[in-house]
């Protein structure tokens, strides 16, 4: 099982630097979002064949790979032009992900916290642009993978089933699972139940995990090593054993000075 985190959580370095830092802090995979981890990267557009092969070869020579390569985008924007270039933005990152050696293009479904009138009327935008993503990916033989994340349109399991049932490509279309971007407030006691229903509804559909913890202060978000917050994943631990032993797990919103704590956390979640 690969062992990683969000590689910009430790600033912005050149390639080679950036994954030399990560695989000293003991991490074996990342994902790696160019534009904020990377200097001299101010923008997806900037990547070209070349830069992404020399990125790349910079993480494999560490020994980190980058599984998932990060270009998180508005797709579900109700200004066309804005969704266009996001949609654009990803296309590209598709086209160099072979050159990069990633697993996947990675992507949320939104920036804004929606209400739920909102989340339904930018839905079918969100599925036009994942059917345009995920046909770029066939193209270039790349994959792309969305995350769910409860206050975005693709927030909930039915809409994450209707969403991969109108695009209907298993081979270029997966998803990321973020447990804690999807538990709400009133969910903080079951979660086991809520995890065993997007587990058994997803389980080989999800490309990757993304492991963080937090507390709610009022209605405020605050991020906590992992095992100090509200986050019970005893089930997904279960099931990871059962059925995903090799599923990359990617600490996100890495607390200073717990690198070690984490990864024996992120460990403890691997099959005895």
């Amino acid at each position: 099982m690969k062992l990683g985190c969000r590689a910009h959580d430790y600033g912005r370095y050149i390639p080679t630097d950036l994954a030399a830092l990560l695989r000293r802090k003991g991490y074996t995979a990342c994902q790696l979002a160019p534009a904020k981890a990377l200097t001299g990267v101010d923008s997806y557009r900037q990547l070209t064949p070349q830069s992404a092969e020399e990125i790349g070869r910079a993480f494999g020579e560490a020994g980190v790979e980058i599984t998932v390569l990060g270009c998180y985008m508005d797709l579900s924007n109700p200004d066309d032009d804005i969704r266009r270039a996001a949609v654009d933005n990803v296309t590209h990152c598709l086209q160099l992900q072979n050159a990069m050696g990633a697993r996947c293009v990675g992507s949320e479904s939104s920036y804004d916290h929606l209400e739920e009138e909102e989340k339904a009327r930018r839905f079918p935008l969100l599925v036009d642009s994942v059917l345009r993503i995920t046909e770029a990916a066939a193209r270039w033989d790349g994959r792309f993978a969305i995350e769910p994340v409860f206050w975005y349109p693709l927030d909930t399991v039915e809409r994450t089933c209707t969403l991969l049932d109108r695009v209907g490509d298993p081979v270029h279309l997966g998803l990321i699972l973020d447990a804690a971007n999807l538990l709400k407030r009133r969910d903080q006691s079951r979660q086991g139940e809520v995890w065993t229903r997007w587990l058994d509804a997803f389980g080989l559909r999800i490309l990757a995990m993304h492991i963080k913890d937090f507390v709610l202060e009022g209605d405020t978000y605050c991020p906590r090593p992992l095992g100090q917050g509200v986050m019970d994943y005893t089930v997904i631990r279960r099931w990871l054993c059962a059925n995903r032993p090799q599923m990359p797990l990617l600490r996100e919103e890495v607390q200073p000075g717990q690198d070690a704590a984490d990864l024996a956390f992120l460990r403890g979640l691997l099959c005895p």
